[in-house]
């Protein structure tokens, strides 16, 4: 599968200090091997999965018709996370 990053989740993560991004990059390619690896999880109520990593969370969505990754958002963990 092709993994996409939006936009603003890109600008995330070139913000975010090593070695927390290197460990980013390391999940981010592995879901075009596996789109549901050991961490991940869906999201209650959508069709979203995420994965932890420390304190962030990596938010994508499987689009199989168009065999896409795309990863929505990178976020540390706080109330505002999954909103």
């Amino acid at each position: 599968m092709r993994v996409e990053i939006a936009k603003k989740a890109l600008k995330i993560y070139e913000r975010i200090d090593e070695p927390d991004r290197s460990r980013i990059k390391e999940d981010i390619l592995s879901l075009s091997h596996n789109p549901h690896p050991p961490p991940s999880t869906r999201l209650v109520g959508s069709d979203f999965f995420r994965i932890r990593r420390g304190n962030w969370r990596i938010i994508y969505y499987i689009d199989k018709g168009n065999n896409l990754i795309l990863i929505t958002k990178i976020a540390r963990r706080n109330e505002k996370t999954y909103t």
